[in-house]
């Protein structure tokens, strides 16, 4: 395909992130789909939270530990519930956010 100079190409990381050629189960919560591989957004190209390639986020690593480590703290202190049966669905734009702010419930677990 030929693309013509100067022309915008935009890549959405929304789309790539669910397309059926490239996962199994898209749209399916499987945190434990990337359990043993280094760096999923680096090795397979199509994953791509921290963007890729020489411009790849000079934090990705940082913000993955740090995530890691602070869902693991409130996952061990809480207990989280939605607060309505309300499902939350994606508004996707430049960037994906919720369609209304969730409201969680939190008790605590010991």
């Amino acid at each position: 395909m030929k693309i013509a100079p100067k022309t915008q190409i935009w890549i959405s990381p929304w789309i790539i992130h669910r397309h059926r050629k490239l996962w199994d189960n898209p749209t399916a919560f499987m945190p434990d789909r990337f359990a043993g591989k280094p760096q999923p957004w680096s090795s397979i190209g199509a994953f791509l939270p921290f963007d890729g390639g020489p411009r790849i986020c000079i934090g990705a690593a940082f913000s993955m530990a740090e995530a890691q480590m602070v869902l693991a703290m409130l996952l061990e202190r809480f207990e989280f519930t939605l607060e309505s049966e309300r499902k939350v669905m994606p508004i996707t734009t430049f960037t994906t956010a919720p369609d209304r702010e969730p409201k969680f419930r939190l008790e605590p677990t010991g």
